[in-house]
Formats: C-alpha cells, structure tokens, sequence
C-alpha cells in the first residue's frame, strides 16, 4: 500500500482486495444466513464482492490502513461464525 497525491494508490483498482477481505466476505456470508442481526454485521458491509468498513477506525473509504486491522475483524468473524455452527 502506498499514498500517492494524499491517497492509497491501490483503491484505484476496485478488483485488488485488501488483506483478508476475500475471507471476511466468506465469513460476512455466513454469519449473515446464521444470525442475519449479529452486531459483528455492523461493521462494515459487503457490495460487489468486496467489504468495506462503515463503523471501524482506522480506515480510508472503508479500507483498514493496516493489514493486522482486516486480519483481526475477520478472525473475529471466523470464531462467532464457528462459536454459532457449534450450538
């Protein structure tokens, strides 16, 4: 990731993923069929294949500045998805 002009040069292309995207999709999916009301779906929401952030700092258009920032959300979403699947 780079800032070029005061932004990120990669959310120029709308088809590159930020890091862990494609599994927070994956588990955003799921837990929205699971329990379509989890407040863990307030955070961010899924358009076009690809999740952005509404509710989360540290972002830029919906886009975590740093890769450990998606990574966390989307072992969170892993555990509450597995944590519901278990029940």
């Amino acid at each position: 990731m780079s800032l070029k002009n005061g932004k990120i040069s990669f959310l120029q292309n709308k088809a590159t993923f930020f890091c862990g995207e494609k599994k927070i999709v994956e588990y955003y999916h799921l837990l929205q069929t699971q329990h379509s009301s989890h407040p863990m779906l307030k955070y961010g929401i899924v358009r076009n294949g690809h999740f952005r952030f509404s509710a989360f700092p540290r972002t830029v258009k919906g886009v975590p500045l740093y890769a450990g920032v998606g990574l966390d959300y989307a072992r969170e979403l892993a555990s509450v998805v597995l944590s519901l699947s278990q029940r």
